[in-house]
């Protein structure tokens, strides 16, 4: 270490106290090597981003109204290797339906996970009736896919949530729910040495201007 005038320019090989900043070579190559902070902050990072990782995050809306036809809420591709044999995805979607209808409408949503031909469906809620309310109801998504210590083979869990008519706020009870349908995959035989999608649909029972579901945002994340 270098001295300044005035003062003692080493240390005790026992040990002492320091009273300013000590600048060490570099980061620690050794068990018994002293850290540096610019190691502990990049360590620090690591273990993080090891936890969770964003694959992709959107806040744009997509409205799906005016048609019976099964439409695509949110679409998204997991790159090749990412899920690799022991790592997860999780994909969870926020929106609302609105049924201003003269009558009661039926709704189903879908999560497909697959190639490019989409053929996996994890599940597909019940063609819920839903009564006409003025007011729009809360809807959700969650997704969670895990690899089976292998590439080729995932299991699969989805969770599709409409609410009551509830305002913004407001807590509501499972048994108020006007969609709440769970599935499970244990056996998704999709390789994830490719890239895979992974899809939401919406599906409306009627095509009017009155009827309309909407995506307001979703995240897809890496659980490793």
């Amino acid at each position: 270490m270098s001295g300044q005038p005035g003062h003692i320019a080493w240390l005790y090989r026992s040990g002492g106290p320091l009273t300013g900043f000590l600048t060490l070579h570099a980061d620690p190559t050794a068990a018994l090597h002293a850290a540096t902070k610019q190691y502990a902050d990049a360590r620090e990072a690591a273990a993080i981003a090891s936890v969770v990782d964003v694959l992709e995050g959107t806040g744009n809306t997509v409205t799906v109204v005016n048609t019976t036809a099964e439409t695509v809420l949110y679409s998204g591709t997991i790159p090749a290797g990412t899920l690799g044999t022991a790592r997860g995805v999780r994909l969870a979607l926020h929106g609302d339906y609105l049924n201003n209808s003269a009558g009661a409408q039926t709704f189903t949503l879908r999560v497909r996970f697959g190639p490019t031909t989409l053929t996996g469906t994890i599940i597909t809620s019940a063609a819920s009736s839903l009564a006409v309310s003025v007011t729009p109801r809360r809807l959700r998504v969650l997704v969670e896919l895990h690899s089976k210590n292998t590439t080729a083979n995932h299991t699969g869990y989805a969770e599709l949530w409409v609410s009551g008519a509830t305002a913004d706020g407001v807590g509501e009870p499972l048994s108020g729910m006007n969609v709440h349908s769970v599935g499970w995959h244990l056996n998704l035989t999709v390789s994830s040495l490719v890239a895979t999608l992974l899809e939401v649909t919406a599906q409306h029972g009627a095509a009017e201007g009155t009827i309309v579901a909407r995506k307001y945002t979703t995240q897809m994340e890496v659980l490793r």
